[in-house]
């Protein structure tokens, strides 16, 4: 299908390495770049004492993931290099917007251990609660791009991402964020202690 177009316009050189295996050429496919809205993406949406009606703790570390709530996404991951650093670091604390099927596996590992669920939010809700965390966390291998990533970067968090997919591509390493190994509980431990 794709190889019948003139230009194949992918979000992320992921999609390029993904597309050219199954006969697209590379010669059509180009890179458009997204944005974000930074008017809602924003550290001036920032409120200390926003997360405690999730359940935070004013002055704890707030770890943030945003997006589908499902197995695809990692999330197991995320909760096992989580609770590995709340032995040490009592104070973290790792919220999740969104919704999905895991939800419950995830609750059943993360409530009552410094995990809480936010539901599904939008609108200003969602831009406070971004910029009011801390660190972004983001262990998916699968995502093409991560415009939650973008959005969490706009906010102002820096961001925790996988070396699998579209998200690495948006981060500069020291910079904005840290790449670590996909999957891997003790390189996703590391860099949030980091």
């Amino acid at each position: 299908f794709y190889s019948l177009s003139e230009l194949v316009m992918v979000p992320s050189r992921f999609y390029i390495e993904e597309l050219e295996p199954l006969g697209v050429k590379r010669e059509k496919m180009t890179i458009f770049p997204r944005g974000t809205d930074h008017e809602s993406f924003s550290p001036d949406w920032h409120d200390d004492e926003h997360m405690t009606k999730y359940g935070g703790s004013p002055n704890s570390i707030k770890l943030l993931y945003t997006g589908r709530i499902s197995r695809e996404k990692d999330l197991d991951i995320l909760a096992k290099a989580f609770l590995k650093v709340r032995k040490k670091h009592p104070e973290a604390e790792l919220f999740l917007a969104g919704d999905g099927p895991y939800v419950r596996d995830l609750g059943g590992m993360l409530l009552g251990h410094g995990g809480f669920f936010c539901g599904s939010l939008s609108g200003k809700e969602f831009w406070k609660t971004v910029a009011s965390c801390d660190i972004f966390v983001f262990p998916s291998t699968t995502d093409t791009y991560g415009n939650s990533v973008l959005e969490a970067q706009a906010a102002g968090l820096p961001c925790i991402v996988t070396d699998c997919g579209g998200p690495q591509e948006i981060i500069i390493p020291g910079e904005s964020g840290i790449v670590v190994e996909g999957r891997s509980v003790k390189q996703m431990k590391k860099a949030i202690i980091h």
